[in-house]
């Protein structure tokens, strides 16, 4: 998920663990959304990314250069800090498989 400063939330729900690729895949699917919307929006933003190994691999780091994005990595466990992390708790306070159909988690 992504949260930007007007609190819009761009969301991708998957049903596999969060790994490099996955977040790859995200982050072109976010930028092809946001240059759809604003060609400039990359002069008032900053990607800030909390610091999980998949958000700081080679692959990754790659990719943000690559598609040329500001981006900082918070010190990792900065949940205080993150805004993000206010919307996943929002989230997690309910079910998100009410009728427990199986998911990519084991």
């Amino acid at each position: 998920m992504a949260l930007d400063n007007h609190g819009i939330v761009y969301a991708c729900l998957t049903q596999e663990n969060t790994n490099s690729t996955i977040m790859k895949l995200y982050i072109k699917a976010l930028v092809r959304l946001l240059d759809s919307e604003s060609k400039t929006w990359r002069k008032s933003t900053i990607i800030l990314h909390d610091g999980a190994k998949y958000g700081q691999s080679n692959s990754t780091i790659d990719v943000l250069k690559e598609l040329r994005l500001p981006y900082m990595i918070s010190a990792p466990h900065s949940y205080n800090i993150s805004a993000i992390e206010m919307l996943f708790a929002g989230i997690k306070t309910g079910s998100l498989n009410e009728k427990d159909l199986p998911t990519g988690k084991a």
